[in-house]
């Protein structure tokens, strides 16, 4: 990990197929304000869903990918609070959406 690069914002706006990369430490906790999203942790055995008002605390560091995953009658844009200090600035990523 590139301990020398500006730490990510405590706040993500994510948008359906666009997913975000982030390098994050252990302990950060992931809340949900608004709409569902998707997300998925380097050696995390299973990807994790949520929706607004639930959070998820990552039991390691690593490349956190975190998508916004609309569904019926849920807002399609997601708003999520990182709640403790990343490392790496969140980036726009080229992978594809993962279908459940």
């Amino acid at each position: 990990m590139d301990t020398n690069l500006p730490p990510a914002p405590e706040r993500l706006r994510l948008l359906p197929g666009s997913p975000r990369r982030v390098e994050v430490i252990s302990g950060t906790r992931v809340q949900v304000e608004q709409g569902r999203i998707w997300l998925t942790l380097t050696d995390l055995a299973d990807d994790v869903v949520l929706i607004a008002g639930q959070s998820f605390e990552l039991p390691h560091g690593g490349r956190l990918v975190i998508e916004s995953w609309p569904s019926r009658g849920i807002d399609p844009i997601a708003e999520v609070r990182l709640t403790r200090q990343c490392i790496a600035a969140a980036t726009a990523s080229n992978a594809k959406t993962v279908s459940a």
